[in-house]
C-alpha cells in the first residue's frame, strides 16, 4: 500500500479548539514571526534595558515588583522619559547624566496590595496626568528636571478647596490725614479727576459700598471655584474736601504650588454683579489695591457663575482618560460609578454638573479608561460601556453587558484593526466610528486559545498587562495563570496572521512600548524574587537568553528560552479508520547544527513516543559554516538560510488520532510541516453499550 502524504507548508497559528485545523498548532511556545520570511522564528529573549555600567540591575538593585510603566515620549525622542511605579511609588528614570542612573520619586509611598489597581497614566498636552486611588491626581511636566533636584514640577490636579474671601482694610475717610487713624487700615487717595482715571468714590455725603471675590488660575491656564463673598467695605464721602477719591486695599489669600495668578473680582458701587477688576500675575502678593473707578464699563467681564467652577469633584481617582480636549476622572472608591470631566483644554477646572452617571443595573464599579476613535471605553465589572458625544454633552451606553474586566492595563490599539482589552471571558477586539454607527464593532479573538484562557486566573486580571508593538506586528499580554499572582503566562496575537502564540520565561509585571517598536518591561518580582535575582527593567529582543543574572559583580546570560512547536491531532480526513504514520517532516531554514528534538503522541494519550534529535542542516549537502564557530581570518563566509526538509522516523503503530511535538531551545526558523502516513481500511471498534 501506498504511503500518503499530509502537506502542510505553512502554519498559522495556536487553534485549541477540537477538531482542529492541520495547518495550526496545538501549541507554539516561545515564537515570533521571521517578517522577511514568515517563518516561525524561535530567535528570541530579552536584555537589560539599560547596559552600562556593565555590572547590577542599576538604578533598580533594590526595587521590588514594577507595578505599572509608561514611556512618555516627547520632542520626537529628545525629551523621552520612563516613569515606573514599585511598592507604592512613582518614580522617573534619570538616564540622562552621563552613567549616573538614579530614579526621582514623583510621588511618595503608599501601601498597596495584589488587588489594588496600578497607577494610570494619561497625556494632557505638555502634561503627564497621573492617578493611583490614594491621593489626589497629579500632574507631571517632566523635563527640565536636574539631577538631584528637590523642586520637581508636580502638582494636584483642580482646586481642592475655594479661596478665602479676600479681606478689604477699613478706609481713612479724611483726605487730610497723613496716616490712618480712629480704626482705619488704609489711606491712600487720589484726585477725583486724575489724568488716569483712578479711585474709587461717590462725591460729597455720599456712602460708598463695594464687595469682593477671587479665584485661582493654575499654570493649566485653568480658573478655579470663586470665594465666598467677602464682608463689605462701606465709607461716606466727606462733605469737605470731597474733590477725592480712595484706593481700596484687599488682604488676598495665597493659592497651592500650581497656582500662577489670581483674579479679583468687584460689585460696582453698591451693585450685586461681580466684575472682574484685574488679575495678579504671581502667588506671592498678599496685598492687592483697587483703585479701579466705582462704576465699572459695561465692557468688563462678569464673574463666572457659581457652578462653572467646583473644588475637585473626584478626591483620589483610580483611572484617568483624555476624551474631546477633556480630562476624564472617576468618582475612585466612594463614588465609584460617575466619570467628572474638565472643561476642555482646562484640566484643573472642573464644572459643578460635569459628571456622566453611569447605569448601576448590575454593571458594577469603573475598573478602567481608555480612549479610542471617538469614544471613550468604560470598563466596569460586569459590563463595558462608552461615552460619546462632546462637551458638556457627554453620554454613555453599554456595548457589552454581564462581561466586565478589571484588567485596565491590557489595553493596546493595532493599527487597521482596532482597540484590544481583556475581560473575564476573553480578549475583545473594539472597531468602528460611531459617527457612522450606533454601536463599535465589538469580537471576541481569543477563542483559539480559550482552552488557555482558562486557566487566567479572574481574581489577578488586575494585573494584566498588554502593549503593541508595530516593530513586531505582536499584541503582547502578559496574565497570571494555574493560580499565581503575578503574570506568568504571556498571549501573544500576531496581527498580520491574526492568530496566537504563548511565551514562557518572560516575567513581565508591567509593559509598554517605545516609539521605536521596542517592547520594554518591568520585573514582576525584582529583589522578592531572592538573590541573586533579575530587577528592573528590561526590553524583549533577539536576544537568545532570558535575561541576566550576576555571577562575581559580572551580568551574565541566563539559557535562551525553551520553544515548544506542537502539531494538531491529526486525523487525517477520516477519523474513524486507522493510519500508521510513518515519517514526519519539518519544513525549515537553516540555522545550523542545532539540534531539534521531536516526540509523537496517539490517540490523545499523555505518553510521548521518542521519535529523535536532528541538526537544522541539509543532509544530503555539506554543513553549511555556522556564524557563532566560524573563526575570522578564515575562508569561510557566511551562507544565508536555506529551505530544506528535516525528516524523522516514526514508530507509533496504527492510531486514529496522531500529534507530534518539536522542542529545542536552539535557532529554529519553521515554515511547517509533512506527516507521511499509511491508511488501512480497519476502523475504530463499536462504541461501548456499558
Amino acid at each position: 500500500m501506498r504511503n500518503k502524504t499530509l502537506d502542510v507548508p505553512r502554519i498559522e497559528g495556536m487553534q485549541e479548539q477540537q477538531p482542529q485545523s492541520s495547518s495550526h498548532a496545538d501549541l507554539l511556545q516561545n515564537f515570533t514571526i521571521d517578517p522577511y520570511t514568515g517563518a516561525w522564528d524561535t530567535r528570541i529573549g530579552y536584555e537589560r534595558f539599560i547596559v552600562k555600567p556593565s555590572t547590577g540591575f542599576f538604578p533598580w538593585a533594590s526595587t521590588g515588583r514594577i507595578d505599572s510603566l509608561y514611556y512618555w515620549a516627547k520632542r520626537n525622542g529628545a525629551l523621552d522619559q520612563v516613569i515606573f511605579e514599585s511598592e507604592g511609588e512613582i518614580k522617573l528614570l534619570i538616564d540622562w547624566n552621563g552613567g549616573n542612573y538614579s530614579a526621582i520619586t514623583l510621588l511618595s509611598s503608599f501601601p498597596t496590595t495584589l488587588t489594588d489597581a496600578p497607577a494610570q497614566y494619561c497625556e494632557f498636552g505638555k502634561w503627564l496626568i497621573m492617578t493611583n486611588g490614594k491621593v489626589a491626581p497629579q500632574k507631571f511636566a517632566g523635563w527640565p528636571i536636574p539631577p538631584g533636584a528637590t523642586n520637581i514640577p508636580i502638582y494636584d490636579v483642580g482646586f481642592e478647596v475655594s479661596p478665602t474671601p479676600p479681606q478689604p482694610r477699613i478706609i481713612e475717610t479724611d483726605p487730610t490725614a497723613s496716616s490712618p487713624s480712629g480704626g482705619a487700615q488704609s489711606c491712600i487717595f487720589f484726585p477725583r479727576n486724575n489724568s488716569r482715571g483712578q479711585g474709587l468714590g461717590k462725591i460729597a455725603d455720599a456712602d460708598n459700598e463695594f464687595r469682593y471675590r477671587v479665584s485661582f488660575v493654575s499654570n493649566t491656564g485653568s480658573e478655579g471655584p470663586l470665594s465666598p463673598i467677602s464682608t463689605p467695605v462701606i465709607w461716606t464721602t466727606p462733605a469737605s474736601p470731597n474733590d477725592f477719591q480712595y484706593a481700596v486695599s484687599l488682604e488676598i489669600p495665597l493659592g497651592g504650588d500650581h497656582v500662577v495668578s489670581r483674579n479679583i473680582y468687584r460689585t460696582t458701587n453698591g451693585g450685586s454683579t461681580f466684575y472682574l477688576i484685574g488679575t495678579v500675575r504671581n502667588n506671592v502678593d498678599t496685598i492687592y489695591q483697587d483703585i479701579v473707578r466705582g462704576e465699572i464699563a459695561s465692557a468688563a467681564s462678569t464673574a463666572p457663575s457659581e457652578t462653572s467652577s467646583v473644588p475637585r469633584p473626584a478626591l483620589s481617582p483610580k483611572f484617568c482618560a483624555t476624551f474631546s480636549s477633556c480630562l476624564f476622572l472617576d468618582g475612585g472608591d466612594t463614588d465609584s460609578q460617575r466619570l467628572y470631566f474638565s472643561n476642555p483644554l482646562q484640566p484643573d477646572q472642573f464644572g459643578l454638573l460635569s459628571y456622566v452617571e453611569l447605569s448601576t443595573r448590575q454593571g458594577g464599579s469603573i475598573t478602567g479608561l481608555f480612549t479610542y476613535f471617538n469614544f471613550l471605553v468604560v470598563m466596569r465589572q460586569n459590563c463595558i460601556d462608552v461615552v460619546t458625544g462632546s462637551f458638556p454633552n457627554f453620554v454613555g451606553q453599554t456595548i457589552l453587558q454581564n462581561i466586565g474586566s478589571t484588567a485596565c492595563n491590557s489595553v493596546a490599539t493595532i493599527p487597521d484593526l482596532g482597540v484590544v482589552f481583556a475581560t473575564y471571558e476573553g480578549v475583545y477586539l473594539l472597531s468602528g466610528n460611531l459617527e457612522y454607527s450606533d454601536t463599535p464593532s465589538l469580537v471576541r479573538i481569543s477563542d483559539a486559545i480559550n482552552k488557555t484562557w482558562k486557566r487566567v486566573n479572574r481574581d489577578q486580571l488586575i494585573r494584566a498587562a498588554g502593549t503593541y508593538s508595530w516593530k513586531s506586528q505582536e499584541y503582547h499580554l502578559y496574565v497570571c495563570v494555574d493560580g499565581s499572582n503575578v503574570p506568568n503566562l504571556g498571549l501573544v496575537f500576531h496581527a498580520a496572521r491574526k492568530s496566537w502564540s504563548v511565551r514562557v520565561g518572560f516575567p513581565v509585571g508591567a509593559i509598554t512600548t517605545d516609539p521605536q517598536g521596542n517592547i520594554i518591561f518591568g520585573h514582576h518580582t525584582g529583589v522578592s524574587g531572592g538573590a541573586p535575582g533579575q530587577t528592573g527593567l528590561f526590553v524583549i529582543s533577539g536576544r537568545r537568553a532570558l535575561g541576566q543574572r550576576i555571577v562575581d559583580d559580572v551580568p551574565t546570560d541566563l539559557a535562551p528560552p525553551t520553544w515548544i512547536f506542537k502539531s494538531p491531532w491529526i486525523d487525517f480526513g477520516s477519523p474513524t479508520h486507522k493510519k500508521k504514520p510513518h515519517y514526519v517532516v519539518l519544513y525549515v531554514l537553516t540555522t545550523g547544527s542545532h539540534s531539534v528534538t521531536v516526540n509523537a503522541y496517539k490517540d490523545f494519550d499523555y505518553t510521548s513516543i521518542p521519535s529523535g534529535t536532528c541538526i537544522m542542516q541539509r543532509p544530503d549537502h555539506a554543513d553549511q559554516p555556522i556564524y557563532d564557530f566560524s573563526l575570522l581570518g578564515t575562508t569561510a563566509v557566511w551562507d544565508r538560510a536555506k529551505l530544506t526538509e528535516i525528516r524523522y522516523s516514526i514508530d507509533v503503530g496504527s492510531c486514529s488520532h496522531f500529534q507530534f511535538e518539536a522542542t529545542a531551545s536552539n535557532d529554529v526558523l519553521l515554515l511547517g510541516y509533512a506527516v507521511e502516513y499509511t491508511a488501512s481500511q480497519t476502523q475504530t471498534v463499536r462504541g461501548r453499550s456499558s
